[in-house]
């Protein structure tokens, strides 16, 4: 027995070691700073896996930023949103490596962009290069480290993709040095009753805690007794962990690499975040419990999947639904463990009670819930709302209501396609009035949706269930010096300007100094313009800013300034 047991070890000892092995390239550091993660590849965040990892960049911006290894820049794409001012880099190998969040560009990227910015009279740009139009060397400069985009601290955020496919790529398994000795940790597990689809039957989950034993964890007596109730007819029983793991020199929780679950020996259900597909990033909401992520904040990562979950992190072609029935006991299993082999398990004996299995909620009513592999479509002669097969994750209680407004579901409920709504103006609508869709989201907050107005209708789309109102938007954005006054901005290298937009987005901003057009800056996240003067800027000058709402309610700004 003894002999047996080391061998199931040894077994998820190189099971884990050899699928750490870094990947052969010769890759040079992006930074001049020792690596240090602030988030690595694969973590769970809303509605998608973290594509890449995070280097932290001591505290602040404006650190160099240099090209891993030999190739051409094929795409620079500038946004107040996403990833910011963004840089990425075709190899001859195959794969592009992406630098986000920059502050600022350099050479002759930075002097290419503004060009283009000033052709398109835009900010905002995404271009695409051809393989002669910007090589770049191993170790040539690029970009300065920034903040930019959805980012909330200075940092850069840093991707390897496959360049064929685009699917991100852990860049931990290129060959980047960090120092690892740390294995990770198990808080806690869940025990679940599955459909045969491996939906959650409602009310039939069990929260076990995890103690740590020497290196290792267990549960009390090493033994989870379920109730024979969990048990069905044609599904069964799943498990998920809540993991975490921390490098070497930082305190920072981090995502899991890999993860085995075993049954009486056998390997039963594993993941790996290896490679994930962009198409497929948001079915993160349907690889976690979704309702104690989102309530709680608590990451229990499943170990089985549901019928129609495509994510390729999954590398056995098993359902990690275990079929047990009333008496059976079982020796359970599971394996963690990071890039460079540190791993942990947890095990214990799995006890099914005695019982009458109950067949009541084995399956799902489609009167009663919105299916996943089903297709619905709700309106009225005002209103329409439809979602298309596979929107759903979990069949969702049937709730739909559809009066002067639309509201269907729960609007905590997360959905994979987005839901496609119209709307009809009134046939009274006042000449030049703005209507917009709004949705509302689990706080009661009301946002504007993406949305186009054809024949007397308002058609739009959003990744959102709950609530949804045909509004009026009649006020344009407010626009007020935020760093300089109007009697005095000499001196200033930049001026700013606070931007605040009441009910839709904003959809356009720019500037004209003596009537031409120079680039002007969003910042999402802080609600204001920027704009760099250039050095050639001297003196009396007239400032114009016109900025415009996504329903075309415009403001224009306009001051003699003294430079």
């Amino acid at each position: 027995m003894k002999n047996c047991i080391f061998k199931l070890f040894i077994s998820f000892f190189w099971a884990g070691f050899l699928f750490a092995q870094p990947k052969k390239t010769n890759f040079r550091s992006p930074l001049n700073i020792p690596l240090e993660l602030a988030a690595n590849f694969g973590e769970i965040r809303p509605d998608h896996f973290h594509m890449g990892v995070d280097f932290k960049t001591n505290g602040k911006e404006g650190l160099p930023i240099f090209s891993i290894e030999n190739g051409f820049v094929s795409r620079v794409k500038i946004s107040p949103d996403g990833y910011g001012k963004s840089v990425y880099i075709d190899h001859p190998n195959g794969i592009t490596s992406v630098y986000a969040h920059c502050s600022i560009l350099k050479g002759k990227i930075d002097s290419l962009i503004k060009v283009i910015q000033t052709q398109q009279e835009n900010f905002e740009v995404d271009i695409y290069f051809r393989a002669d139009d910007l090589p770049i060397k191993r170790g040539q400069l690029i970009a300065l480290s920034g903040n930019t985009g959805h980012s909330f601290a200075p940092h850069l955020h840093f991707e390897l993709r496959d360049t064929e496919t685009e699917d991100a790529l852990n860049p931990l398994s290129y060959g980047f040095d960090l120092a690892d000795h740390r294995a990770p940790t198990i808080n806690a597990m869940k025990v679940y009753a599955l459909s045969k689809e491996g939906y959650l039957l409602p009310g039939k989950s069990k929260k076990i805690p995890v103690q740590r034993v020497g290196k290792n964890y267990t549960v009390s007596n090493n033994l989870i007794s379920i109730p024979a109730e969990f048990c069905s007819l044609e599904g069964g029983i799943g498990f998920a962990f809540e993991t975490s793991d921390q490098l070497d020199g930082a305190s920072n929780n981090c995502g899991i690499y890999q993860s085995k679950l075993f049954v009486d020996g056998k390997e039963f259900f594993s993941q790996r975040m290896d490679r994930i597909s962009f198409d497929h990033t948001r079915y993160v909401n349907d690889h976690v419990d979704y309702r104690a992520y989102a309530d709680k904040g608590q990451e229990f990562q499943k170990s089985f999947r549901t019928k129609h979950n495509p994510l390729g992190i999954y590398p056995l072609d098993k359902s990690g639904i275990l079929k047990v029935k009333p008496g059976d006991r079982n020796s359970i299993t599971f394996l963690v463990n990071d890039e460079k082999g540190n791993s942990s398990t947890l095990s214990f004996d799995l006890k099914i009670e005695k019982g009458t299995i109950n067949s009541a909620l084995q399956t799902f009513d489609s009167k009663k819930f919105f299916l996943p592999d089903s297709a619905y479509e709700f309106q009225n002669e005002n209103m329409a709302i439809a979602a298309d097969k596979f929107t759903f994750y979990q069949p969702l209680r049937h709730s739909i209501l559809i009066t002067n407004s639309i509201s269907m579901s729960d609007a905590r409920e997360p959905v994979q396609l987005p839901l496609k709504v119209r709307m009809k103006i009134p046939e009274n609508a006042i000449r030049n009035t703005y209507y917009f869709i709004a949705s509302t989201n689990s706080r009661g907050k009301e946002s504007s949706i993406d949305a186009m107005t054809n024949a007397g209708w308002i058609n739009g789309e959003k990744k959102s269930m709950g609530k949804y109102n045909l509004r009026i938007d009649s006020i344009p954005p407010s626009v007020s010096p935020r760093n300089f006054s109007i009697a005095n901005c000499k001196g200033k290298n930049q001026l700013s300007w606070s931007v605040r937009e009441f009910q839709t987005e904003l959809f356009d901003y720019d500037i004209y100094i003596d009537g031409a057009w120079y680039v002007l800056e969003f910042e999402r996240k802080g609600n204001y313009l920027i704009f760099s003067k250039p050095a050639n800027i001297k003196g009396k000058h007239t400032v114009q800013l016109t900025v415009t709402d996504s329903c075309g309610n415009k403001t224009d700004w306009k001051e003699v300034l003294d430079f």
